[in-house]
């Protein structure tokens, strides 16, 4: 069931490039949501995870929920530290072994038809700033344990936002001017 969050806080954005996040030679791409309980993107999320619950898992649906839920088997999660009392929602696109490359998500700008190019995708979009965020939660089986998970399927920039980390760039001033010395000591 594809669901549209709007004007959503995104965290941990892996947006221009696959990464292989668990070494297991598997690349995706990704992007994790800020949702406070009760907001309507809560509530619409909340809403389509039980509804494909419902479709997959019928009368045991509850209890299964519960039992990822416990399992960390689904795909939002409480927040902690700085976000206790609000939900991660956690959303990937399928993983791929090279040489398959897996999907990238659709990436836009304000406007629906201006779609960002590679080398703008990270200044852009970035962990804090705001977006809006079409997902698809869907019902799995693996290994005996039954999970929710979530594709990333689009994400359109909304405004910026305050970021979550800073990445601080070191100056070319800030460095002294290294002599040409021959008979300096090497230190490797």
């Amino acid at each position: 069931m594809k669901t549209l969050l709007k004007n959503i806080r995104i965290m941990y954005p892996n947006l221009a490039y696959p990464r292989d996040f668990d070494g297991n030679k598997m690349f995706c791409y990704s992007a994790s949501f800020l949702l406070a309980k009760g907001d309507e993107n809560y509530n619409l999320i909340h809403d389509a995870i039980k509804s494909v619950a419902d479709e997959a898992w019928g009368n045991k649906a509850n209890e299964n929920l519960r039992n990822a839920k416990t399992n960390n088997r689904i795909c939002i999660k409480d927040g902690v530290g700085d976000f206790e009392g609000q939900y991660i929602l956690r959303s990937g696109t399928k993983k791929e072994t090279p040489p398959r490359q897996p999907r990238r998500p659709l990436i836009m700008g304000r406007h629906p038809k201006v779609q960002i190019q590679d080398g703008e995708i990270e200044s852009l979009i970035y962990g804090g700033c705001y977006v809006n965020a079409m997902v698809r939660p869907w019902a799995h089986e693996y290994a005996g344990s039954k999970q929710i998970n979530c594709d990333l399927l689009a994400v359109q920039f909304v405004g910026h936002g305050e970021a979550f980390t800073t990445s601080a760039v070191a100056s070319a001033d800030e460095f002294p001017v290294v002599p040409d010395d021959d008979d300096a000591e090497v230190f490797f």
